[in-house]
């Protein structure tokens, strides 16, 4: 078993019952300077979803404790290839060429990203359903064990998009209150047609990646009839 199934509900559950924020930046392997290449969902070209981004991001924007990310560097990371300095890029050329010839047979479609919730050392949103992301996680996992036999999924894969990341540890509560506050910001779809390769690299208090390449995905889902309110029409998620 790689993974549990998530659900936004269970988010909050979970964030809503914690009782100390972490240091983010204290995670094992990782610092300041150091690259590693992933498998990400990217959200450059999605207007509505930035605008939620900005608003939610209000609650904890004065608060040190807390670095937010930048709008445009939003992503949803599904999986992790392999450390840049442990690889070579004749081997990520053959993971990307193995994962774009099997991207290319997974249909795309549509993912709810929202509402506001988080972990004990970030601020996200949750993002749902749950199947086709994780299909397409270990969909691409895959492609990359074919090439990289060490790697295997994740031990839990919770989909979320985050927005801030928590620099120090301090009582959680007040925090869950503010981000309860924007709980009934509206969400925002988004149809997934592409998937990216990135190189990831963490900076002092803050990651900056670069997409490698969009790997397409295939045919799109029919459009939906009805309560399309909230689909953000100006979406290309296209290579």
């Amino acid at each position: 078993m790689t993974s549990s199934v998530t659900s936004p509900a269970a988010d909050w559950r979970n964030f809503s019952g914690i009782s100390t924020t972490v240091n983010h930046w204290e995670r094992p392997g990782w610092h300041p300077g150091r690259s590693a290449y992933y498998w990400y969902l990217t959200f450059e070209n999605c207007p509505a979803l930035q605008s939620m981004v900005r608003r939610c991001q209000e609650v904890v924007e004065q608060n040190p404790a807390f670095d937010l990310v930048a709008v445009n560097d939003v992503h949803m990371t599904l999986d992790r290839i392999a450390w840049a300095d442990e690889t070579s890029d004749d081997v990520i050329d053959s993971v990307e060429h193995e994962a774009a010839a099997t991207v290319r047979r997974f249909p795309a479609f549509r993912v709810t990203v929202g509402p506001l919730s988080g972990s004990p050392g970030a601020l996200s949103f949750s993002a749902a359903p749950f199947e086709p992301l994780n299909r397409l996680r270990l969909t691409l996992t895959g492609a990359t064990r074919s090439i990289i036999d060490s790697v295997a999924p994740a031990p839990a894969f919770r989909p979320h998009v985050g927005i801030a990341y928590c620099n120090t540890a301090l009582p959680a509560q007040p925090i869950i209150q503010a981000v309860d506050a924007v709980r009934d910001v509206p969400t925002v779809d988004v149809l997934v047609r592409h998937v990216s390769l990135v190189r990831l690299t963490r900076l002092e208090r803050a990651y900056r990646w670069s997409a490698r390449r969009r790997l397409p995905l295939g045919h799109e889902p029919p459009v939906r009839s009805g309560g399309g309110e909230h689909v953000d029409k100006q979406v290309d998620l296209g290579p």
